[in-house]
């Protein structure tokens, strides 16, 4: 229920959403953010078995995906991606796992062309808190908690 919650009101994806799936679906992350709550706003879902930055850079262009969620590391391989073009339809990426370095933020935001968002949750109980629009992105901080 909870990640039915998250797809309606933090995330703010719909029908016409276009979701990146290349985290691990055995993790909680990937599981309810990149399948679930997608299938949940009847999303267009877009999966990768594997993560490669320059393929599922052009994978985010090709398939017009309109939100991201992505780890740290992932968002740190984007960053050193200079001399590729951002996506157009890209609105905003969620990055959760492991705390996000600001200036790891800011290189990943100059490559993908939208704001890195963070959140924090536990396998246990999904998202507590995150970081969403509309609300002013801070840097480092997991934002306020969930809806719900």
């Amino acid at each position: 229920m909870h990640t039915l919650l998250l797809s309606q009101h933090a995330l703010g994806l719909d029908e016409s959403s276009r979701v990146l799936c290349v985290l691990p679906l055995s993790h909680s992350y990937g599981c309810r953010l990149a399948l679930l709550a997608p299938v949940y706003a009847r999303s267009r879902i877009v999966v990768l078995p594997r993560f490669d930055a320059s393929r599922s850079l052009r994978v985010l262009r090709e398939e017009g995906v309109t939100w991201l969620p992505a780890v740290p590391t992932m968002f740190a391989a984007w960053g050193k991606l200079t001399e590729e073009p951002a996506p157009q339809t890209l609105r905003w990426a969620l990055c959760a796992g492991a705390p996000l370095a600001d200036e790891t933020a800011r290189r990943a935001e100059a490559v993908l062309g939208v704001e890195v968002r963070q959140g924090y949750g536990m396998t246990e109980a999904t998202f507590s808190t995150i970081n969403a629009p509309p609300d002013q992105r801070v840097l480092g901080s997991v934002g306020k908690p969930a809806w719900g």
